[in-house]
């Protein structure tokens, strides 16, 4: 399972679990480790992007009989996970393709005819798809469940009401298998520096036949499924994506007394009302008027006020109520969840602050 899809999983849970409402904030999950930290470094703020296969020399192809043009394949298989992930603006580069793959397949690195090129396109970086070597593919026969044997056998043990060896009716058979490797190489490089990351996917994809079928299954069929894992891969290396952070909203107001805290509540209350129909300006109103009529005490008020302000992209002005709100609430108001998204905060400002405000 490829890491984006992963994030997507995760955020799906993420929201089908959590019912209080929230304020929803987009921040970029970069790669983890060196990955992410070259590609911080390499492209900075640089969004905008153009994808380019390098025209592969045929011999590499012609052992699996492939004779498409194997550079759109991969351009558009890349172009469309990228568009995924959300992070970076796609262009154009149809008008200097030809060009641009001939300059790629060159590999002497950034060429000061490709950065001419990219600044025709408006693009600020360019990434570069290559393969580096011929697909190696290697048959197996391995033992693999046939589903509908086995659902035969346990339903006549069920028919006979015979309970006992049910672990015993799973049906395997020899079935041929092959495992396919593409070797592809994507190069993100900063149109502007000169500088650049570089993936390189070499991991095998398996295709099975159905069970019992001990022929090795067809390899164009094998390559096609390689290559958009393959695409995938490079995505998700080259590409932060950008997910959705739920930011919960607070309505308690236990931190205040008598009249104060019952119109407090009110206020709060209204508030998230607001949220919920997805008028967070009316929502900020409201949770003002709490702040006001709490005499600027209420945690509660000033937690709400922040996530709108991290909303509506005012940085400073959310790291400012966030603080106060922590201040006033004390240890045990500020408890995990709110702790955990302040840290979130935090990497998110500094990013923003590194980038430029990006």
């Amino acid at each position: 399972m490829t890491n984006f899809r992963r994030v997507l999983i995760i955020s799906s849970l993420a929201s089908l679990l959590t019912c209080v409402p929230g304020i929803p904030v987009k921040i970029p999950r970069y790669p983890e480790g060196v990955m992410g930290d070259q590609l911080k470094s390499v492209m900075g703020a640089k969004r905008k992007v153009g994808v380019v296969a390098a025209s592969p020399n045929p011999n590499l192809l012609q052992q699996i009989g492939y004779d498409q043009d194997w550079s759109a394949t991969v351009e558009g298989a890349v172009t469309t996970e990228l568009t995924q992930r959300g992070f970076y603006t796609m262009i154009d580069t149809s008008s200097r393709k030809q060009r641009l793959r001939e300059l790629a397949y060159t590999q002497t690195g950034l060429t000061g005819e490709q950065r001419n090129i990219g600044q025709e396109l408006a693009a600020e970086g360019l990434l570069f798809i290559r393969m580096t070597a011929p697909p190696l593919k290697e048959c197996k026969t391995e033992y693999v469940t046939d589903f509908a044997a086995t659902a035969l056998k346990l339903g006549m043990k069920m028919a006979m009401k015979d309970s006992n060896g049910a672990g015993d009716a799973q049906e395997k058979k020899p079935t041929g298998v092959l495992f396919l490797t593409v070797f592809v190489q994507g190069t993100l490089t900063n149109l502007e520096t000169g500088q650049s990351v570089t993936y390189a996917h070499s991991k095998p994809y398996k295709l099975q036949n159905e069970a019992g079928n001990q022929e090795c299954p067809s390899t164009l069929d094998a390559f096609g499924k390689a290559l958009q894992d393959a695409s995938a891969a490079i995505a998700d290396n080259l590409s932060p994506s950008i997910v959705t952070v739920k930011i919960p909203l607070a309505s308690d107001a236990d931190d205040l007394d008598g009249d104060q805290k019952a119109k407090v509540t009110k206020y709060l209350t209204e508030g998230i009302k607001w949220a919920e129909a997805d008028d967070f300006q009316m929502a900020a109103q409201n949770w003002e008027k709490a702040l006001d009529a709490s005499g600027g005490k209420s945690a509660s008020a000033l937690w709400n006020i922040a996530a709108y302000k991290w909303y509506s992209g005012d940085m400073d002005g959310a790291e400012k109520y966030f603080k106060r709100s922590f201040s006033n609430g004390g240890s045990d108001w500020a408890d995990a969840a709110k702790r955990s998204l302040w840290a979130t905060f935090r990497k998110e400002k500094d990013r923003k602050e590194s980038e430029g405000g990006n």
